[in-house]
């Protein structure tokens, strides 16, 4: 499956790296890279290897799935044309907080090698799902895009898998889990348009949410006055998913329709 996984923390030499947590039967290919406390794989699509950032330098490690809608806008606004070297730009910028101005279809994570912290983000509605798994005595830190991804990995460190049972019932109700459960106990799902920052240091996670759907008016106005701006933003929305340039932000730019959920 497509995406991405990690662990992070208090890593035991013993390990067998690298770790097989994909899917051997999903035609991808395969990127990693290995930190003293870190070390992540990613799993993308042939066809897609322009569209999903591996970066890696002195100073951060950025790892993204998915698609960003205003990647051109930003480009031009950063003075670049690289994506790497726009998302640390933001990244440098503006701290962790920078995904808040992003619009698409993404999900990711930046090691900051300074600060020996994590972050891993969805985007506002998250669309691209992550999972996460924490193991606060020995200070480890596991996550993925793919809920089957963490199982393996914490199969391969020698943690129990159990299945919740609330959680069952969830499903077995509703036909979809509620909040950040999963059907293992264990393992949360990371809630939409949310950071989480883990810090290597003292293994304890945060989390900050960037964007919540609020059951209030966004626009006033007359009925006719909404239907053009609802109308004005649905356009908005359609150029930038299907604008294609002979420029290298051509690789950043989607390739299906999509909607963009603005603040």
């Amino acid at each position: 499956m497509p995406g991405f996984c990690g662990i992070c923390g208090n890593l035991s030499p013993h390990l067998d790296w690298p770790m097989s947590v994909g899917d051997e039967l999903c035609p991808t290919v395969k990127r990693e890279i290995r930190f003293k406390e870190h070390y992540v794989q990613q799993y993308v699509t042939q066809k897609f290897m322009n569209d999903k950032l591996f970066f890696d330098d002195a100073e951060v490690f950025i790892c993204t799935d998915g698609t960003i809608l205003n990647a051109k806008d930003l480009c031009s606004k950063f003075n670049t044309h690289e994506y790497g070297a726009l998302i640390k730009a933001m990244y440098g910028k503006k701290g962790i907080g920078f995904v808040s101005a992003l619009r698409g279809d993404y999900s990711g994570v930046i090691y900051d090698k300074s600060e020996d912290k994590v972050h891993v983000f969805t985007n506002h509605i998250g669309s691209k799902t992550l999972y996460y798994f924490q193991d606060v005595k020995n200070k480890i830190f596991i996550y993925g895009s793919g809920l089957q991804a963490v199982l393996n990995i914490m199969r391969e460190c020698s943690y129990e898998t159990k299945l919740s049972e609330l959680s069952a019932y969830f499903l077995l109700t509703f036909g979809y889990m509620l909040r950040d459960n999963t059907l293992c106990s264990s393992v949360k799902k990371l809630l939409p348009g949310t950071i989480l920052t883990f810090d290597t240091g003292n293994g304890l996670i945060s989390t900050e949410r960037y964007y919540e759907l609020r059951n209030t008016p966004y626009i006033e106005g007359t009925k006719e006055d909404i239907l053009k701006e609802t109308d004005r933003r649905f356009e908005e929305a359609i150029k930038k998913n299907m604008i294609k340039t002979s420029s290298t932000v051509t690789a950043m730019l989607p390739h299906s329709a999509a909607v963009v959920i603005h603040e």
